[in-house]
C-alpha cells in the first residue's frame, strides 16, 4: 500500500519528538546507572543488582508498550500458558533486530521485565542507549570466538548466581537475523554434515545453549522455546521474507496498518532436558526441526495453533526468588 503525501508530513512531525526521546533515553540510561555503581565499590553487588533490574524495567517498559499501545502492534500469544515469576532459559527464532520488543512484551505479563538478559553481540554494546544500557546490566557480549566466548558466558552465569534473583537468560541461537543469504548458506552447511535442512529457520548453534544448561541447571525452573512470526502470510505474502522497516513498525499504526505479531511458546520443565551434552545438541536441534513445523502452518493458516489470552497487563519484577529457587539454593547450600 502506498504510503500518501499526509503520512510523509505526519513522519515528519512526528520524528524530532522521536530522536529527542531517544537522546533523552540514552542519556538517562547512562545517570541512573553509574547512579547506582557505587554500590559495587563498597562490596554491594546484590543491592546493585537490585536496583539495575528496577531502573531497567522503568526504561524498558517504555519500548514495548509504545509499540503495543501508541504505535499500534497487535500481539498473538499460543502454545502453553507460562507462569508469572519463573526463573528460565529462553530460546528463540530470530526474525528482525526488534525479536527483543517482543519478548519483552511477554516478559512484562509474567513479571519479569527487568530481568531480562540477552546474549548479543559485541558491536551492539556501543550503540548508545539500549546498548549502553545492556552493558551496565551485565549482558553477555559475544564475540564469536568460542575460546574467548565461554570465559564471557561463564562469568555471567557466575554474577547471575552470586546475585541470588530471578531471570530470564535469552538466546537466539540462530546467531544471525534470517535473510536469504544466510539461510541459503545454513542450507549448504546443513546438507553437508547431515543436518535436518529447515524452510523456515536457521539451523541453531547448540554450543551456547549446551553451556547454558549444564551452567544453570538446578537454577531456572524450565526452558522456554519461543517461535515468532509478523505479519500476515496470507494477504500479504511479502512479509514471510521482507521484514517491516523500523519507521514502519513504529507508526505502522499511523501509515499503513497496525503490525500483527505472532508468539508461540512451549514451556519444558527442567528436569526433561537432557543432561549430556551430545543429547542436549540434539534436544535443541529437534525443537528447531519442530519450530519450522509450526512456521510451516503459520505461513499456510496464517495463524499458530493453541490461542492463549494473555491480556495487556505489565507485572511489576518480584525480585525475591519464588519458592521452588529457595529449595534449591538452600539445597545447594546444604551439600557445601
Amino acid at each position: 500500500m502506498a504510503i500518501t503525501t499526509s503520512q510523509y508530513v505526519l513522519v515528519w512531525l512526528v520524528a524530532p519528538f522521536a530522536l529527542a526521546w531517544y537522546i533523552l533515553y540514552a542519556v538517562g540510561t547512562v545517570v541512573v546507572f553509574f547512579v547506582a555503581s557505587p554500590l559495587l565499590l563498597i562490596g554491594q553487588s546484590r543491592l546493585h543488582s537490585h536496583l539495575s533490574h528496577l531502573l531497567a524495567e522503568s526504561l524498558w517498559i517504555q519500548m514495548y508498550h509504545g509499540n503495543e499501545s501508541w504505535a499500534g502492534w497487535r500481539y498473538h500469544f499460543s502454545g502453553d500458558k507460562i507462569p508469572v515469576d519463573e526463573t528460565a532459559v529462553v530460546i528463540a527464532n530470530h526474525r528482525y533486530w526488534l525479536d527483543c520488543i517482543t519478548i519483552f512484551s511477554l516478559a512484562a505479563r509474567k513479571g519479569r521485565l527487568g530481568s531480562v538478559k540477552f546474549f548479543a553481540k559485541k558491536s551492539i554494546s556501543y550503540i548508545p542507549g539500549i546498548g549502553w544500557g545492556m552493558y551496565f546490566l551485565n549482558f553477555p557480549f559475544l564475540s564469536r570466538d568460542w575460546a574467548k566466548d565461554i570465559n564471557k558466558i561463564n562469568g555471567t552465569f557466575k554474577r547471575l548466581l552470586d546475585a541470588d534473583l530471578p531471570f530470564w537468560i535469552v538466546s537466539h541461537l540462530e546467531g544471525t537475523r534470517m535473510s536469504q543469504k544466510k539461510y541459503e548458506a545454513s542450507v549448504a552447511y546443513a546438507k553437508k554434515s547431515g543436518k535436518p535442512v529447515l524452510k523456515h529457520c536457521l539451523l541453531p548453534r547448540t554450543k551456547g545453549f549446551v553451556a547454558t544448561i549444564r551452567g544453570l541447571r538446578g537454577r531456572v525452573d524450565a526452558v522456554y522455546d519461543i517461535t515468532l512470526a509478523y505479519g500476515d502470510p496470507i494477504n500479504d505474502p511479502r512479509s514471510r521474507v521482507v521484514p517491516p522497516s523500523t519507521l514502519g513498525l513504529a507508526l505502522s499504526k499511523f501509515l499503513i496498518a497496525p503490525i500483527d505479531v505472532y508468539t508461540h511458546v512451549r514451556r519444558f520443565p527442567i528436569d526433561e532436558i537432557p543432561t549430556d551434552e551430545a543429547e542436549i545438541a540434539q534436544w535443541v536441534t529437534d525443537r528447531w526441526v519442530e519450530k519450522d513445523q509450526i512456521l510451516n502452518t503459520f505461513y499456510t493458516t496464517g495463524k499458530f495453533l493453541s490461542p492463549v489470552q494473555e491480556p495487556l497487563k505489565h507485572r511489576f519484577i518480584t525480585l525475591a526468588p519464588p519458592p521452588s529457587e529457595k529449595a534449591r539454593l538452600a539445597a545447594a547450600t546444604k551439600r557445601k
